[in-house]
C-alpha cells in the first residue's frame, strides 16, 4: 500500500486495534523497507504481523515473494502473519499469509471480519 490513501487505511486499522485495548503501531517506513510489514498487533501471548492492502479494484493480486517476506518477518518476532485487505466501501478482512502462497488472488468476500480475528482470541484474553 502506497501513499495518502495507504498511511489513512493503516491508521484506520491501527485504531481499530487500540479501540480494543490491543497494543498496536505502525512501521514507519515500512513500504519502503521490502520485509517489513505495515502493523504489529497484539495482547500478552498473541502478536499479529499485518501486511495491509487496499483497492478501488475488485481484486487484489499479492506477489508470493512479498507473501514470504512478511512469512520471513514474522517469525522473526514470533507472530503470526497476516493480511489485511480494504475494499472501497467493504469492511477490513483478514487473511492468514500462508493461504496466499496457494491462491494470491483476494476479492471482497475472501477472509474474516476483524471481529471474527478478535473473537478468536476471545479466550485468551479471558483467560489473563
Amino acid at each position: 500500500m502506497s501513499g495518502a490513501k495507504g498511511s489513512r487505511t493503516e491508521r484506520e486499522l491501527l485504531h481499530m486495534f487500540l479501540e480494543i485495548s490491543w497494543g498496536a503501531i505502525r512501521i514507519a517506513g515500512s513500504g519502503k523497507t521490502e520485509s517489513a510489514p505495515d502493523l504489529l498487533a497484539g495482547h500478552p501471548g498473541k502478536l499479529l504481523v499485518i501486511e495491509c492492502k487496499s483497492s478501488k479494484k475488485p481484486a487484489i493480486y499479492i506477489n508470493k515473494e512479498e507473501i514470504l517476506n512478511v512469512m520471513s518477518y514474522s517469525n522473526k518476532f514470533g507472530g503470526e502473519p497476516w493480511y489485511a485487505f480494504r475494499f472501497n466501501h467493504m469492511p477490513w478482512k483478514f487473511v492468514p499469509a500462508h493461504t496466499l502462497l496457494a491462491n494470491n488472488k483476494v476479492t471482497p468476500e475472501f477472509g474474516i471480519s476483524f471481529e471474527i480475528l478478535i473473537l478468536k482470541d476471545k479466550k485468551t484474553m479471558e483467560q489473563l
